[in-house]
């Protein structure tokens, strides 16, 4: 299996969660059918993604540099300035010109103070007068809500590594950490299967929303201890994926397997021996920037065409949409992204 920080298939897989991601979203903004994979919306898939493999990297984070001031100096820099850059442009750029308000209306709205709260990771969704007449009305970015659980992770992940002890004790660690997932995944699945009406909703995110992530976040940790990658193979994962499909998606059996075969599936082609795609986006990881801007390109250009009674097919929608956020992504990686990073190293330098 391949080992090396930059010889894996990390970039790409995470590129087609977030085309995944954009894809579910394109159902409820275009109004179109939804696409579903193994019982579930396709957008749930790629998000879950996204977290198993945040885990793992977060993990193998803080394996490398268990200094907290340092750990967290990296985390902020990544998450918080691309989030910075697209709320304040989202608010007070895009907003006003979409808006149905006068400039004066919109600018006095509560709404526009309240969606800067999204820079302080608090869910926040409405623009006054913003995409009122689109199908998906009113939402500037659905995708916001899972970045105050992608933060959390950042602080948990390291908490539960240092009571596991993983630097000391290999397979206490590994057991301790498993013995929380699979805590953790139970939970979800009793409130999936038998409570789907639960609801808790704290600092603007559901809990219980929260918690059908984190079990994939805790699953992406597990497979940084070797005797997990060991196993790992793409084509028994490939078969094992084409199994899980004969089953019945609302069955236990088929919850239970699909925490062990999806995680399974995308880390064997993650840490592949030969990543055919280890190369791809090296030096422009465009992941985040098409998971922030997607959800509101998309929204944009629905209703655009609307207004101008433009018709156009679902999957050229779609593909007009991920080309619009390829190009603002790079924007955002080479003007916003990138730039903090290497700030983020020079202070990194310092501490």
């Amino acid at each position: 299996m391949a080992r090396e920080k930059r010889d894996n298939n990390f970039n790409i897989i995470r590129f087609v969660a977030a085309i995944m991601v954009m894809a579910g979203h394109m159902a409820y903004i275009g109004g179109y059918t939804l696409p579903t994979l193994w019982g579930e919306g396709i957008q749930a898939l790629g998000v879950k993604i996204f977290f198993l493999i945040g885990g793992f990297l977060i993990a193998k984070s803080w394996e490398s540099d268990s200094n907290p001031v340092r750990y967290m100096t990296k985390r902020v820099f990544r998450i918080f300035p691309a989030l910075i850059a697209f709320t304040l442009v989202a608010a007070y750029v895009i907003g006003p010109i979409l808006s149905t308000l006068t400039i004066n209306e919109y600018f006095q709205s509560p709404l526009v103070r309240n969606y800067l709260r999204n820079i302080l990771l608090f869910p926040a969704y409405s623009l006054p007068g913003v995409f009122e007449t689109n199908p998906y009305p009113n939402a500037v970015n659905g995708s916001l809500w899972t970045l105050p659980i992608e933060f959390a992770m950042y602080i948990l992940v390291p908490i539960i590594l240092i009571l596991a002890g993983k630097k000391k004790e290999k397979r206490y660690s590994f057991a301790f950490v498993s013995v929380i997932t699979v805590v953790l995944c139970c939970l979800q699945m009793v409130k999936l299967l038998y409570h789907p009406e639960w609801r808790c909703v704290i600092y603007g995110t559901d809990i219980w929303a929260a918690m059908e992530l984190i079990p994939w976040y805790l699953i992406g940790v597990l497979f940084t201890f070797p005797c997990m990658q060991k196993l790992l193979n793409i084509q028994v994962s490939i078969l094992a994926a084409f199994l899980l499909s004969c089953l019945n998606p609302g069955s236990l059996t088929f919850c239970i397997l699909k925490y062990v075969t999806f995680s399974y599936t995308i880390f064997s082609f993650a840490l592949v021996e030969k990543p055919t795609f280890a190369k791809c986006f090296s030096q422009a990881d465009i992941s985040y920037g098409l998971y922030l801007y997607g959800f509101f390109v998309q929204q944009i250009v629905v209703y655009l065409f609307n207004k101008s009674s433009i018709v156009i097919g679902e999957i050229w929608l779609l593909v007009f949409c991920i080309g619009i956020t390829c190009i603002i992504a790079l924007l955002s990686f080479l003007c916003v992204e990138k730039p903090m990073q290497q700030l983020s190293k020079k202070i990194l330098v310092r501490l």
